[in-house]
């Protein structure tokens, strides 16, 4: 900003000064300036007026050039980390899939024996949860065997517009927060019904992705949305789909066959 005023002064005073004094000298000082002296002066100062004007367009079209490239090479390598990273987020997700999948029972310390290492190994990822199916006349029962693992407030949740969690209204199908990991960042959200209504940020943005995950068999992410661990806090969640048979090859087939989610915060 410094030398662009300075060469601005600069140059108006070298250019347009004697142009200036020699036009009104004859008015100032009453003197007669024939027409070749002012040309002698006139002309020389406008035609550096005009190189001045190209190589200050050529020097500000190449800055400029310069910036983008360099915008371009930092956005490349931002666009290039989040791919990354974003990859290694989804196959922590995956494995913890693949976990209980190869189970017939997993309990929620050996969940927390499974992500333990995986959390420590990944960058981004919030927390780890495990979304099984629950149909309205399991729940009571579903929520006994969370209880009997040691979590005796454990409950199927939603969220109020205020921000509090309080216990889900009846629901015909329920995919709450059974496990998750580090228990002590995502307790707020343990329980959370995520297939149900979240009145804190409106319409339920979770449930299309839900389906769209379950009938297509692909980890899908949120919107930027405010977490259940702490209103306060964006972020986005990647929910993947696990069933109870393989090979699935049509929408009916994995929607007979879903058993839950795994989903990475």
């Amino acid at each position: 900003s410094f030398i662009s005023w300075y060469l601005g002064d600069l140059f108006g005073v070298l250019l347009f000064t004697p142009t200036v004094i020699i036009a009104l000298q004859s008015v100032l000082q009453g003197k007669h300036v024939a027409l070749r002296q002012r040309l002698t002066v006139v002309i020389p100062m406008a035609d550096s007026l005009f190189v001045f004007a190209v190589v200050f367009g050529a020097i500000k079209e190449k800055a400029v050039e310069l910036s983008y490239f360099d915008f371009n090479q930092q956005a490349m390598m931002q666009s290039n980390y989040l791919q990354e990273a974003i990859t290694i987020d989804t196959s922590a997700i995956k494995a913890a899939a693949a976990f209980f999948n190869s189970s017939q029972h997993v309990s929620a310390d050996e969940f927390k024996t499974f992500t333990n290492q995986i959390l420590q190994d990944v960058v981004g990822v919030y927390g780890l949860s495990y979304l099984p199916r629950i149909e309205h006349k399991d729940r009571e029962s579903f929520v006994q065997s969370i209880q009997d693992q040691g979590f005796s407030d454990f409950d199927i949740k939603t969220r109020s517009s205020a921000g509090n969690i309080e216990i889900a209204p009846e629901h015909p199908i329920y995919f709450p927060l059974a496990y998750t990991e580090p228990y002590a960042k995502n307790k707020n959200a343990h329980g959370f019904n995520v297939y149900g209504e979240d009145a804190f940020i409106g319409e339920n943005v979770r449930r299309k992705v839900l389906d769209t995950a379950r009938d297509t068999g692909q980890a899908l992410a949120t919107e930027r949305l405010s977490i259940v661990q702490q209103n306060d806090q964006y972020g986005f969640i990647i929910y993947y789909p696990f069933y109870s048979a393989e090979d699935l090859q049509n929408v009916e087939q994995r929607r007979k066959h879903h058993i839950g989610y795994i989903n990475g915060v």
